[in-house]
């Protein structure tokens, strides 16, 4: 099966322009795929921690949901690099 996600989302900035911890809400489009294809939305949220200036680790989570179903939730955690 394949995903592919376009997402906007919005990060919750504190005063000091070096915080360490910045969390971040996101919510978009979902397009899966294999032999059909099913359109979704998803929401979700996470923190981007910054380890160095323009680097940093970045955890998330997902709910990506089928509107033709309400209880078809498709759950995501997801692990990454962050820069800026």
């Amino acid at each position: 099966m394949g995903v592919v996600s376009a997402n906007g989302s919005y990060h919750f900035r504190r005063a000091e322009r070096d915080a360490k911890l910045v969390p971040f809400v996101t919510s978009g489009y979902t397009l899966m795929f294999r032999s059909g294809s099913a359109n979704l939305f998803n929401f979700g949220g996470g923190v981007n921690y910054w380890f160095k200036e323009r680097w940093g680790l970045r955890l998330e989570f997902r709910d990506h949901v089928w509107p033709n179903s309400p209880t078809a939730h498709y759950w995501g955690f997801r692990v990454g690099l962050a820069f800026r």
